[in-house]
């Protein structure tokens, strides 16, 4: 309701350029990935949507910057440790979409690169989380 202070990007296209429209002032954008583009045909082709809205970027004082982990190994040990830690503490909650059967994975696949979920997608092909779960 009061705008974008912090934003870590992996979709890019159509969701970061609304993103760019609400920034506050000096805001902090991290870019990823953008699997909106990655089934276009134009990742290596020159034909990327980008984002339409980066003016904001000069407009708000806010600041964009690429991240990639490969670039931060070092600290993977670390970061996967803390990761643990806060999970079993409770201070940290997944969001999982979960489809049952082979036969979801073409529905799953299209709904992954759609972004029409929230968190890790995953297909139970041997049923076996429904039947935990019930």
């Amino acid at each position: 309701p009061k705008g974008i202070d912090f934003f870590y990007d992996n979709v890019g296209g159509k969701t970061l350029d609304a993103v760019l429209n609400q920034i506050n002032m000096y805001a902090r954008v991290v870019i990823c990935g953008a699997i909106s583009q990655y089934n276009t045909g134009g990742l290596y082709t020159g034909g990327v949507e980008g984002p339409v809205n980066y003016l904001k970027l000069a407009e708000k004082s806010a600041t964009m910057q690429g991240f990639a982990m490969f670039n931060h190994t070092a600290g993977m040990v670390k970061a996967v440790a803390w990761m643990n830690y806060y999970y079993y503490m409770g201070k940290l909650k997944f969001k999982e979409d979960v489809s049952t059967g082979i036969e979801a994975f073409p529905e799953a696949m299209t709904a992954m690169f759609a972004g029409s979920y929230i968190g890790r997608r995953l297909i139970d092909v041997s049923g076996d989380l429904a039947k935990k779960s019930s």
